[in-house]
C-alpha cells in the first residue's frame, strides 16, 4: 500500500495511478470507487466467464444420463449469468445516473431493481442521446488532441475514432439484441399467459421446475406452452414433436390441467444456443466496462474521456473460443 494523502492508496488498483486515486477519492466515496473499479477490472467479464465455463464442454457422445441431465442445468444456470449481467448493467447506468445528478452512487446502485422485465424495458427505451449523457465522449477535435497526447499508434487511433462516431447507437443495438430474452410470446394454450425466457428462466430459479422425461409416472402428454411460430429463443410449436430432438429442456411454467397434463415450456440447449448465452453476456459485459471506466475518468477529470473508446474484447480464459 503507497499513498499521497491520509488515505492509503492501493498502487495500481482497477489499472490506475496511485495518483490518479488520490483523485479520484474526492470525487466518489470510497466503497463507490471500490466497486467502479472492480467492475473495470474483472467484473465486468465475470457473467460471460461463468457462462462459458458451465457450457462449453459438452458431454460426449457416451456419456451417461446424468452427465446430460446436468448439462440441461448448466444450461439453464449459464442463462441465468445473462440476467445477472442485465441486472448489473441497469444497477450501474442507475447508479451513474443518480451521480451526474449530484445523488449517492453506492445507494443508488444497491436500491432494489423493478422486476428483470421492467428494468429491460427502462434500458430499451435508452436513445443514443441517453447513452452520450452516460458515456460522454470529446468532441472530434478534442478526441484527436486526446489520442495524440497519449501517443496512440495511428491505427489504433483510427480505430477508436471510428468508433467514437458509433458507439452510442452501438449501445442501443446491443439492447435491441437482448430483447430475445424478454420478448413474451403468445402462448397458444387458453386462458394461459405469454411467456419468455426469462419466465422460464424464474421457474427454475425459484423450485427448480425442471422435468426429465424418463421420469414421468405416467404416459400423459404435455401440454406445451410455446409459441405456434418461432418467437424470441423459444421452440416453436411446429418444431415439438414426436422426433423432438434430444437437446431440449422441458420447464413446469403452469399448475397442470384439469386432466393432469403438465402446461410445460421448452428450449433447446444445443451448441448454439448455448453459445448465444456467451456472446449475450460478453457484450453485456463489454458495455458495462466502458461505461465504468469512462464514468471514473470523466467525473475524476472534469470532462468527457476517451477512455470507453480504449480496444475491449472478450476472450475465455481457457483460449477456447472469443467474443
Amino acid at each position: 500500500m503507497k499513498g499521497t494523502g491520509p488515505i492509503p492508496i492501493r498502487a495500481g488498483a482497477g489499472g490506475f495511478p496511485p495518483e490518479f486515486l488520490q483523485r479520484a477519492l474526492k470525487v466518489f466515496e470510497r466503497n463507490s470507487l471500490w466497486l467502479l473499479l472492480s467492475i473495470v477490472s474483472y467484473g465486468w467479464r465475470a457473467h460471460a466467464d461463468m457462462a462459458h465455463l458451465l457450457v462449453h464442454q459438452r458431454p460426449s457422445e457416451t456419456a451417461s444420463d446424468e452427465e446430460w441431465l446436468l448439462f440441461q442445468h448448466r444450461a439453464l444456470t449459464a442463462l441465468e449469468e445473462v440476467f445477472l449481467a442485465v441486472d448489473q448493467l441497469y444497477r450501474l447506468i442507475h447508479a451513474v445516473r443518480s451521480h451526474i445528478v449530484k445523488g449517492d452512487f453506492l445507494q443508488a446502485y444497491m436500491a432494489d431493481v423493478p422486476s428483470l422485465h421492467k428494468a429491460y424495458a427502462e434500458l430499451s427505451t435508452l436513445s443514443a442521446e441517453d447513452w452520450a449523457r452516460v458515456i460522454p465522449i470529446p468532441e472530434r477535435g478534442a478526441l484527436v488532441k486526446c489520442l495524440g497526447d497519449m501517443h496512440v499508434p495511428g491505427d489504433l487511433a483510427a480505430e477508436m475514432l471510428e468508433l467514437a462516431q458509433s458507439l452510442h447507437s452501438l449501445c442501443v443495438t446491443n439492447m435491441e439484441e437482448i430483447s430475445v430474452f424478454f420478448e413474451r410470446a403468445p402462448s397458444p394454450v387458453p386462458g394461459r399467459t405469454n411467456y419468455s425466457l426469462r419466465d422460464m428462466n424464474n421457474k427454475y430459479r425459484h423450485g427448480t421446475c425442471i422435468l426429465y422425461r424418463d421420469c414421468d409416472p405416467v404416459e400423459m402428454p404435455d401440454i406445451p406452452t410455446n409459441p405456434e411460430a418461432k418467437a424470441a429463443m423459444l421452440l416453436a410449436l411446429d418444431e415439438i414433436g414426436p422426433d423432438l430432438p434430444g437437446e431440449i429442456v422441458d420447464i413446469l411454467i403452469e399448475p397442470p390441467s384439469s386432466s393432469g397434463g403438465a402446461h410445460t415450456i421448452k428450449t433447446w440447449y444445443t451448441t448454439q444456443w448455448c453459445e448465444s448465452l456467451v456472446q449475450a453476456a460478453a457484450h453485456l459485459g463489454i458495455l458495462m466496462r466502458r461505461l465504468a471506466a469512462g464514468f471514473i475518468e470523466t467525473q475524476v477529470e472534469g470532462r468527457p474521456s476517451c477512455a470507453a473508446l480504449a480496444p475491449l474484447g472478450w476472450t475465455p480464459l481457457d483460449g477456447s473460443g472469443s467474443t
